[in-house]
């Protein structure tokens, strides 16, 4: 596979540096996307034909499934990019490039070929057009990416959800919590609730392209009522000690204190 991911590294920064890219909607189930990225690596100067040919070399072998899936991931995350415009892009991979501190072939492709659903590829491109568009930082980018990864495809529309006290008890709370997108609103022994954290709000914003209507939550209000204490016991002289701790604290605030600190220092 080293090979491989030479030649994919190479195909994703050079498919991204071309001009107007665009490709037509990817079949997800079939094979035609295969024709449409190389249709689309054909434009790349000089060497379109050969990256084109590796491609289809990859992907008529059998045992290079594991590349031809990246290939079709790539191909429907260049077709959500959709009209996202050339120089937004350059600058994006530029960016990317100096902050992970590799080529952005490598970074992109580790990216694309790690989200495990197709579908995730229109919430990464959305989030690469968010970034390109100034709504997002570089290092806020790395953030979303890294927690679209870790949730699973079915449990994203449950963000939505969170924009105001909730808690499911089929277990999405507790994995969403993980991640980092939720943060605690309310602990209660009844069951603990959950909102949106600012990088939940800001998945579904920008990735999922979903308007939020949630209120402004300043700290987190945990539920916790603090009741009265009874008397407490004497037990081996409890209330001496405590008695005799009140007094000392006392003394040490008092002006005659200070008068006997200055009796000691002769004055």
């Amino acid at each position: 596979m080293a090979k491989d991911k030479i030649i994919l590294s190479d195909i994703v920064e050079r498919t991204l540096l071309i001009p107007n890219l665009a490709v037509k909607k990817p079949w997800y189930k079939h094979i035609n996307w295969i024709d449409q990225l190389c249709a689309t690596v054909n434009l790349i100067p000089s060497v379109g034909d050969s990256i084109a040919g590796e491609i289809k070399a990859i992907t008529d072998v059998a045992a290079n499934y594991q590349a031809s899936e990246f290939l079709r991931k790539f191909t429907t995350f260049i077709y959500e990019l959709g009209d996202f415009g050339d120089n937004e892009r350059i600058l994006f991979l530029k960016e990317l490039e100096e902050s992970a501190q590799d080529a952005s072939g490598n970074v992109m492709l580790s990216i694309i070929d790690r989200l495990d659903n197709i579908h995730k590829q229109k919430i990464l491109a959305n989030l690469v057009r968010a970034k390109g568009e100034g709504k997002i930082t570089i290092e806020e980018f790395f953030r979303l990416e890294s927690v679209l990864q870790r949730i699973p495809y079915v449990d994203l529309k449950q963000l939505p959800l969170y924009q105001t006290e909730y808690y499911d008890d089929n277990g999405d709370s507790e994995l969403l919590y993980s991640t980092g997108v939720l943060r605690p609103a309310v602990y209660h022994q009844d069951g603990d609730k959950y909102v949106l954290s600012p990088l939940g709000v800001n998945l579904m914003k920008y990735g999922l392209w979903l308007s939020i209507e949630m209120p402004q939550i300043k700290g987190t209000f945990t539920g916790i009522a603090w009741e009265t204490v009874g008397e407490v016991p004497d037990i081996e002289g409890v209330k001496d000690i405590v008695k005799k701790t009140i007094e000392d604290q006392r003394y040490q605030e008092s002006d005659q204190a200070m008068f006997d600190y200055d009796v000691v220092r002769g004055k």
